[in-house]
């Protein structure tokens, strides 16, 4: 783990769409790599497969439903994720819907770790 070009060895990763297809191989490469995966996602099913998948291999990994086109629902993925592992280092978006930047921007103190 950690050894490859994405090394996210102590890093926190969120991956959006991360339940299946792209987002789910970027989140389990993330995991591979040593990162803690904060998997955002708004089926919880599949979501939580990848969860039990990433922490099945030793990863440490959250699911959180979230769907990112609904600003509240991004807001508290963010909180939980910096509520769980204590800040965000790696944001990824691998849904067609973005996480609005102004959400990150007006509540950067709030949701970014302090370095």
């Amino acid at each position: 783990m950690g050894n490859g070009i994405m090394s996210g060895e102590g890093k926190v990763a969120i991956v959006t769409g991360s339940g299946r297809g792209i987002g789910r191989g970027i989140a389990l490469l993330f995991a591979e790599e040593g990162a803690k995966v904060a998997l955002m996602a708004r089926r919880e099913e599949e979501g939580i497969k990848v969860e039990k998948s990433i922490r099945e291999k030793g990863g440490d990994a959250t699911y959180i439903q979230c769907d990112v086109s609904v600003t509240t629902s991004a807001i508290a993925a963010v909180a939980q994720t910096v509520e769980t592992y204590g800040g965000i280092d790696i944001s990824k978006n691998e849904v067609i819907t973005q996480i609005p930047r102004h959400v990150f921007l007006q509540n950067k103190k709030k949701f970014l770790a302090a370095d």
